[in-house]
């Protein structure tokens, strides 16, 4: 085992509550500053027995980025009691999507690394939501053509981005505000109210952001970041069976069971065996381990994965067409482009 693959091990363990002397504490730090989970490191050895053992630079590293992550996401759920009640004026409690979802959940997300706001709105009320934003002295990022991609708000004073989404991606899973809903429970907050998704509905989000969204299925990527959350996730209660159904037969549903059983691998989740599929699934959680330490075979592997398993096609925005040529061109620019940050980076 190198010191990388060593290093991941001890990250790992650090991160889902075996907290434990590190063979080499700057590689992991540098993993984890690599993978956005360098504050959640920070709050899993800082306050155990073992701090005092770690050296003092990476220990002086770990309280910075603690101090720092904690005092933005200060800033960030200031953001969020902010513009509530002016989505509440419409009639409209936004539920709160991913990391802004963890970050309420329990205090021991304090210092997780978050960039922006997700919330998931009624894809009618983008519009009135867009002006509500604007009232508050929001400025468009982006304003796309339809509802399949959010919509982007900045302010200069603020230390992170809002996104609208009208529904989640990819859209054939057709995750939009009414389908969810139904899977939250209504939160009051100092100033407002907005949609709080149930465990199950935050395991989907996640899975759906990274193995399908993002393509890491067919790609063999790593998102350390969420496997803690899906941890974390795991232990307040996840209907198993209500996910699944979530996810189409075929290559969603293999997605699913690939990252599920990913998860029970690397973070020691308790997902029950039927839902960690068969031989198709181990194939590929092995191939995951193959290309984290030989990464000039994740082309290869994806192409083989595509070929064997392709993912569902996805039309065009109402009133584009796009020719074949187009179509893959599309395809090979989103299955073949380099790591978004804080996948694990193939070295």
């Amino acid at each position: 085992m190198n010191g990388r693959s060593k290093a991941l091990d001890d990250l790992i363990a650090c991160l889902s509550g075996d907290v434990r002397d590190a063979h080499d504490w700057r590689t992991v730090a540098a993993l984890a500053s690599e993978t956005l989970t360098v504050g959640s490191l920070a709050d899993a050895v800082l306050s155990s027995p073992i701090a005092g053992r770690i050296p003092e630079e990476v220990r002086d590293l770990l309280l910075d980025v603690q101090s720092r992550a904690r005092a933005r996401n200060v800033r960030l759920k200031s953001q969020l009691l902010e513009l509530t009640p002016a989505l509440n004026s419409l009639g409209v409690e936004p539920i709160l999507m991913r990391g802004v979802a963890r970050l309420l959940s329990s205090p021991r997300e304090e210092s997780r690394l978050l960039s922006d706001i997700d919330l998931l709105v009624p894809g009618d009320r983008i519009k009135n939501c867009t002006n509500a934003l604007r009232e508050l002295g929001y400025e468009l990022f982006r304003d796309p053509e339809d509802d399949r991609v959010p919509t982007v708000f900045y302010r200069t004073i603020d230390v992170g981005m809002v996104d609208l989404h009208a529904q989640l991606q990819p859209v054939y899973l057709r995750l939009d505000y009414d389908r969810l809903a139904s899977e939250c429970r209504s939160i009051e907050l100092p100033s407002g109210r907005a949609l709080m998704p149930s465990p199950t509905c935050q395991m989907l989000c996640t899975i759906v952001h990274d193995q399908l969204h993002d393509g890491d299925y067919w790609r063999g990527l790593l998102d350390v970041r969420h496997f803690v959350d899906m941890h974390r996730i795991a232990g307040e209660g996840v209907d198993w069976r209500k996910l699944v159904s979530f996810f189409p037969a075929g290559s969603p549903r293999n997605a699913l069971f690939v990252q599920l059983r990913s998860a029970r691998s690397l973070m020691q989740i308790d997902v029950p065996g039927e839902y960690s599929g068969g031989v198709w699934s181990a194939v590929q959680q092995l191939r995951r381990r193959i290309q984290t330490h030989l990464g000039f075979l994740q082309p290869l592997l994806t192409l083989l994965t595509i070929v064997l398993d392709p993912p569902p096609r996805s039309t065009p925005p109402a009133g584009r067409t796009e020719t074949a040529r187009e179509t893959a061109r599309r395809r090979f620019a989103h299955y073949f482009r380099p790591a978004n940050a804080g996948k694990l980076l193939l070295k």
